[in-house]
């Protein structure tokens, strides 16, 4: 899914006509013009100011009001980065259920497939961009501007490396900076903790 796809469910899903729109987002300061919605609607790869973005999910009654901001970045995102947020969505997904299947013991066996099924749905058709706002409006985790800074420390460190996969090392204190590694860094320090490497 890309902002204009994205752009286009969230006009469809509040079931309101494009003038009410277009007068929800006058009342909430930002005055766009029929055709600009309509340009953002129909032309593949055009994306809004985080401003005029910000204001379209409001007035089209959002869950997340920077849902279109945060696509737009996936939008124009290098690949390491998208793979990096890929990445921590498929582990959370996982481990969500994991810990979903621990609960087996308390539910009849039709009740609790049904539930892994709803649940591995629902994961499934979670966006990218429902993800990583998720995980923002969570107080314990970054912030928006957090978001932002992390996407250009992770741009930072691609072009550092190259075209070189790279591993990103999470450390559980927040204040601490994320590290990524190459494969062969990787491969150095689980050499060095099973005692091979001296």
């Amino acid at each position: 899914m890309n902002y204009t796809e994205l752009l286009n469910k969230l006009l469809d899903e509040s079931g309101l006509q494009q003038k009410e729109i277009l007068i929800r987002c006058k009342e909430l300061g930002e005055e766009i013009t029929q055709s600009y919605l309509s340009n953002l609607k129909t032309i593949n790869g055009k994306t809004a100011s985080e401003k005029i973005s910000k204001v379209i999910a409001k007035a089209c009654n959002a869950k997340y009001e920077d849902i279109l901001t945060v696509q737009a970045y996936i939008d124009k995102a290098p690949k390491p980065i998208l793979d990096f947020f890929n990445y921590a969505k498929d582990t959370a997904t996982t481990e969500a259920i994991l810990f979903l299947k621990e609960q087996k013991d308390n539910l009849p066996e039709y009740e609790f497939k049904k539930m892994i099924q709803e649940k591995e749905e629902e994961f499934q058709k979670e966006s990218l961009a429902e993800f990583i706002c998720e995980r923002i409006t969570d107080m314990t985790l970054p912030t928006m501007e957090g978001f932002k800074e992390q996407l250009e420390l992770i741009k930072k460190s691609a072009e550092n490396y190259g075209s070189k996969e790279l591993y990103a090392i999470i450390p559980i204190n927040k204040d601490k900076p994320i590290r990524y590694l190459t494969e062969e860094e990787m491969s150095h320090i689980q050499e060095k903790a099973s005692g091979s490497v001296c």
